[in-house]
């Protein structure tokens, strides 16, 4: 099950079905539904952990915990298992008091999302559990990367905006994960690094981890997590200006249109903004229609809004078919709830794209108060968006001065971010403004991939090849073919080049 091997499941089942102590079948059943639910399999999932929670000896307390928290983590898989479990993961919720104790952190994770997302939630809510589930990495210690505990309890930091403590929490799985050479813990903690990293706004290592994990997924089948990752690929490719590539990342789900999975939905977003970039508002708001559904079968609250931030797009989508009601309504229903939920990337998109929708003598003000938000959010894209999207509506109001200083540092914003197209709109904004800005370079290290930039930013640390590929699961060709791509691109011929051809844009590659 560690290296993906396909036989693994039936394996797992044969061992469940052989075991004769209660213990052996308690610790069988663990590693036998953690497969099944990285294979998509809730309702089996649910049936062996509910199975064994119902004759476990009350002594076995650890035991009883870690069945149980993978029990409830099965809630946030899809409606259907938001359902298995529902009843159970409210009362648990309902009556949770943290202390720290093993029991205690390894049921925080899944109440730390539905204090985030479930009805009611809140924002500080979900992260403060899940800082205290996290603190001084027991939780990763104890259970290791590969579980699902220490993941719920990062991605409840992530969806509420806790961008700087979640990509600590991941670089320690990753780290754990790569210690014990574990393929499984590697690909759980990259593909969820890559959206949170996404959503704050790093580009190149968001994309770098989303390829590093469908690499492995491809040889072990473990595709649950593929929308995530075709999710982020297709959306850094359309900040970068690639809609070909956006619609390549997107192609394998083609024929799939999902309202059951929680993945899906980002899957879902991102293929509407491919839409919207298209100018296909139809297609936008059919691929956010699914969004909508799942929203409504899952039952959360204001934070599963802002997880999945359908109604921005579709107010988008409304704007360019001239549906003014329908994209006001959709736009100020999202302020509303990214206000109530307590997150500031949430909330600064959502006034971005009201003050877009509204116009007028309140489009500056809008646009202001979400440059103000997004300042604080560590989410460096979105912030570069609002400063472009104000400066041009100051441009248009006549007020230049102002207009250039913030369409130049969201220029700057934008391009150290890789937003290639969001660079080039905001200095067609200042030309229009009668500024003359530099131009934007497209040479060096902005020629090469996520991956390369990654294998060339190892290399020019010190790390050999062979170093590489363990710490990536990639075989050594790859990393020799990277290198002699980032050679080329970089106009090098050696190793002892690499740091100075690579910085200052790489030297902060995670």
């Amino acid at each position: 099950m560690r290296v993906g091997a396909p036989e693994a499941t039936g394996a797992l089942q044969e061992a469940f079905e052989l075991a004769v102590t209660a213990d052996a079948r308690a610790l069988t059943a663990l590693e036998l539904a953690e497969n099944l639910m990285v294979a998509g399999r809730s309702p089996a999932t649910v049936a062996v952990l509910e199975g064994e929670l119902d004759g476990l000896p009350g002594a076995e307390v650890r035991t009883a915990a870690r069945l149980e928290a993978l029990l409830l983590a099965i809630a946030f898989v899809g409606v259907s298992g938001r359902r298995l479990v529902e009843r159970r993961l409210r009362a648990v919720a309902a009556d949770f008091r943290w202390s720290d104790d093993e029991r205690s952190r390894l049921l925080a994770a899944p109440v730390a999302w539905e204090w985030a997302i479930g009805p009611g939630g809140r924002a500080a809510s979900g992260a403060e559990l899940a800082e205290l589930a996290l603190a001084d990495g027991r939780l990763i210690r104890e259970e290791t990367a590969d579980s699902a505990s220490p993941v719920g309890a990062v991605n409840a930091l992530w969806v509420t905006g806790r961008y700087e403590q979640a990509e600590r929490a991941l670089g320690a799985m990753v780290a754990e994960a790569q210690g014990r050479g574990s393929l499984r813990g590697f690909a759980l903690g990259t593909v969820n690094r890559a959206y949170a990293r996404y959503l704050r706004g790093w580009l190149h290592e968001a994309e770098a981890d989303a390829e590093a994990y469908l690499e492995i997924s491809a040889e072990t089948g473990w595709s649950v997590f593929d929308p995530t990752a075709a999710a982020v690929l297709a959306a850094v490719r359309l900040e970068r200006g690639d809609l070909e590539g956006a619609q390549r990342a997107v192609a394998p789900f083609e024929r799939v249109r999902d309202d059951e999975i929680g993945t899906m939905q980002f899957l879902n977003l991102s293929r509407a903004a491919i839409g919207l970039a298209r100018g296909d508002n139809e297609s936008a708001l059919s691929n956010l229609a699914l969004c909508r559904r799942f929203e409504e079968g899952f039952k959360g609250g204001p934070g599963l809004a802002c997880l999945i931030p359908w109604r921005s797009l579709a107010a988008l989508a409304h704007l360019g078919l001239d549906n003014r009601d329908d994209a006001h309504a959709l736009a100020g229903e999202e302020v509303r709830l990214a206000r109530e939920f307590g997150a500031a990337r949430a909330l600064g998109v959502a006034l971005r794209v009201l003050g877009t929708v509204e116009g007028g003598d309140r489009q500056a003000e809008l646009l202001s108060e979400a440059e103000s938000v997004l300042e604080s959010a560590d989410s460096q894209v979105e912030h570069a968006r609002a400063l472009t999207d104000l400066g041009a509506a100051l441009r248009r109001a006549g007020e230049r001065l102002e207009a250039r200083e913030r369409l130049a540092a969201g220029m700057d914003l934008a391009h150290r971010a890789g937003a290639a197209a969001l660079a080039a709109r905001a200095r067609e904004e200042l030309v229009a403004a009668g500024a003359r800005p530099r131009r934007l370079a497209v040479s060096g290290p902005d020629a090469l991939t996520a991956s390369e930039r990654r294998v060339a930013q190892m290399a020019a640390d010190g790390m050999g090849n062979r170093e590489i590929a363990q710490a990536l699961f990639v075989t050594l060709r790859t990393v020799e073919g990277h290198l002699t791509q980032a050679f080329a691109k970089l106009e090098i011929g050696s190793r002892d080049e690499l740091r100075d051809a690579i910085a200052p844009d790489t030297a902060s590659l995670r």
